[in-house]
Formats: structure tokens, C-alpha cells, sequence
């Protein structure tokens, strides 16, 4: 055979080859092509006391509005193989939702059969972000004449902008965690702002879960202490001295417990430390009263967060963790109660490290 035969074969070959890679390639895609990839899920209560399920599928097509769906069950799992059973173009897969809302009266029933189905399904991840709505779940994920409205782009600039002022959104498996280990558990709440008929998301403060149900919230200054307390990231921003100035700051609490001779918890000190810095400033006021003017504000922040703590007897700040470790064999012999008995002793300092140049530099901080 003659070398430009051997080529012809070859090339023949090759050419088969790619067909048929082609061929199933195409078929992959096709398959693909059919799946709708469920972005946002929302908890309501339904009429009948079953679960009402919601979902927002994003659809192809560039700026194409998502997938709006609805569907209820007397159970969770009831709710979502209904979904499954919607007569849609394609199949539905939960295996990519990143978010889930949960409506007021969901939460006050409880949050915990939304945990365990999670935990249960392989479908469902453990990572997803959890916020809770004043609003039913449903009238955000798909809401009637939502029009171009995205909620999962929302839900992203929401918990974006929490961020980066010192809040934190919990998923699902950090929520678990703090109900299993303190019996209590932050969650983020969330608030709808309606403009020129433009949907807004805000995230603002949190719910408190007591055992899976609603107990409370936490708003303004007292969410701000909780991320104090945690440590969490971010530059909040606070106007002291009946609008004299505006501050940046930023810090973390340390929890320094004491036991008393008989065993019992002795008061619990929280030592709160802050670098702020001076955003905008009438001129009025020494750098030393505005560090003494935030500390102030952030000590009444804290004592009034700890007190609801101890008034619904949630450990959502996770106190008992500190006692633990520093206490040992005395924390387990407390009575159950034990945190609705604690004291506070709170002690804020406030540094002012940057102040472009609007207050005298040798003076100092603050504190209360």
C-alpha cells in the first residue's frame, strides 16, 4: 500500500473518530440543556398546616427573568416532590440552590424539619444560606408579576453588603451546629424595599432560634454587638453626640467568665476593644469625647443583647462555650438555667487610630 493510501485510512479514522466523540458529546449536552438548576427555595406554613414550598429555577437565555413555582405538601419532602412533578421544560436539580428563605410563621412553627431534610437528602447541600422574612418566604422567592425580579442576584448583593458592615449570614450547617451545642442559633433577617417598582433586599440584624422556633430579634445595635461578640469582620458605621460625628469602627469582645467558691458562675466579664476612626466631624468635640461617646453606646449595646440572652434563654451568643473551657467539670454541674442567673460586666475601650486630621492627635481614647 502506498503511503498516500496509509494517509487516506488514517485520516478516515480519525475523522469516525471525532463523529463519534461528537455524536456524544451532543447527546451530553442535550441532557444538559434539560436541567433547570433551582437557585432560591422558600419555607411557608400552608393553609392546611403542611409545608408551602417555593422556588426560584433559573431559566436559559441571557436576562431571562427566572422560573417562578409553587407547590405545597404535608410535609417537606410531600412539597418538593410535588416541585418535581411540575410539568416544566426539563428536570429540576436542587443540588446548586445557594439559598433559602424562611417565612415568620415557618420559623415560629420550627426550622428544624427544613435542617433535618438537608442533612437527610443528597440532593440538598449543607452549605446553603438561610435568612429568615418578616414576609412570607413566598412573596420574595416568586413573587405574582415579579417581572425581570432575580431573587438569587438580591439575595447575593444583600449578603454582600451585610458583610462588609460586620453581619453574617449563617448557612444551614452553622445554624445546625448552634442549636445542637447551645440550643440556640442566630439567623439572618431579612427586609423587602420597594422603589420605582423595583424590588430591594436588604439584610438587617438577626431572628434568634430557640430549640427551632422563633424567639426573638436582634436589631440595630444589638445585632452590632452579636458580630462584636463573634468577632466577625467588617467596618460598621455609627453617628455619636446627636450627629457631632460620624465613626468607623471595628472590633472583638473577649469573655472573661468567674466562678464563685460554691461552683456556681461568678459574673461575666466582656472586655470589648475598638480602633475607630472619625468619618466626618462638626469640629465641636476632642477626640477623647468621641471615643468615650462610642464606647458608651457599644457597653449599652452589649448589656442590652446579653440581657435578652438571659431573658429568653438562648445562648445564641455562646456563652456556655466560654464557661466550658474555662471552667470545665463546673459547667456541666450547673443547673439548665444556669444562663438566665448569669451577670454582665461589660468594659468597652475605643481607640481612635485614624482621624484625618479633624481631631487634635495627642489627645487619647476612651473608654466605659
Amino acid at each position: 500500500m502506498n503511503p498516500r493510501s496509509i494517509l487516506s485510512l488514517i485520516m478516515a479514522g480519525i475523522l469516525a473518530g471525532v463523529l463519534v466523540i461528537g455524536h456524544g458529546i451532543s447527546g451530553e449536552y442535550s441532557a444538559l440543556e434539560q436541567l433547570r438548576v433551582v437557585r432560591v427555595i422558600g419555607c411557608d406554613r400552608s393553609p392546611e398546616g403542611g409545608t408551602a414550598l417555593s422556588a426560584a429555577v433559573e431559566t436559559p437565555g441571557e436576562d431571562a427573568p427566572p422560573l417562578r413555582l409553587k407547590e405545597t405538601g404535608q410535609s417537606l419532602r410531600e412539597a418538593v416532590a410535588a416541585l418535581e412533578n411540575r410539568n416544566v421544560d426539563g428536570e429540576l436539580v436542587f443540588s446548586h440552590v445557594q439559598y433559602a428563605v424562611v417565612g415568620r410563621d415557618c420559623a415560629e412553627g420550627s426550622i428544624l424539619p427544613l435542617l433535618r431534610y438537608a442533612e437527610r437528602e443528597e440532593h440538598f447541600r449543607l452549605g446553603i444560606w438561610l435568612f429568615l422574612s418578616d414576609a412570607g418566604a413566598a412573596e420574595l422567592v416568586a413573587p405574582e408579576g415579579g417581572g425581570s425580579f432575580d431573587v438569587a442576584e438580591a439575595l447575593t448583593a444583600a449578603r454582600r453588603e451585610f458583610l462588609k458592615e460586620g453581619g453574617h449570614v449563617f448557612d444551614f450547617r452553622e445554624t445546625a451546629v448552634a442549636l445542637g451545642e447551645y440550643g440556640a442559633a442566630p439567623v439572618c433577617l431579612l427586609r423587602a424595599e420597594t422603589a420605582e417598582d423595583k424590588i430591594r433586599l436588604r439584610a438587617d440584624g438577626y431572628g434568634i432560634l430557640r430549640e427551632g422556633r422563633l424567639a426573638g430579634a436582634l436589631e440595630g445595635g444589638e445585632a452590632e454587638a452579636l458580630g462584636l461578640l463573634r468577632g466577625d469582620p467588617g467596618l460598621r458605621v455609627r453617628t455619636v453626640l446627636d450627629g457631632g460625628a460620624t465613626m468607623e469602627y471595628e472590633g472583638q469582645a473577649k469573655l472573661k467568665p468567674s466562678w464563685n467558691a460554691d461552683g456556681s458562675p461568678g459574673p461575666l466579664t466582656v472586655l470589648l476593644t475598638v480602633d475607630a476612626g472619625v468619618a466626618e466631624d462638626n469640629g465641636k468635640f476632642s477626640r477623647a469625647a468621641l471615643s468615650d461617646a462610642l464606647a458608651a453606646e457599644l457597653k449599652t449595646d452589649i448589656e442590652a443583647m446579653l440581657s435578652l440572652a438571659r431573658a429568653w434563654d438562648a445562648d445564641f451568643p455562646a456563652l456556655g462555650k466560654a464557661l466550658r473551657v474555662d471552667g470545665g467539670e463546673r459547667f456541666y454541674a450547673l443547673p439548665e438555667d444556669w444562663l438566665t442567673r448569669m451577670e454582665f460586666e461589660v468594659q468597652a475601650e475605643v481607640r481612635i487610630t485614624r482621624g484625618y486630621d479633624l481631631c487634635p492627635p495627642e489627645e487619647g481614647g476612651g473608654g466605659a
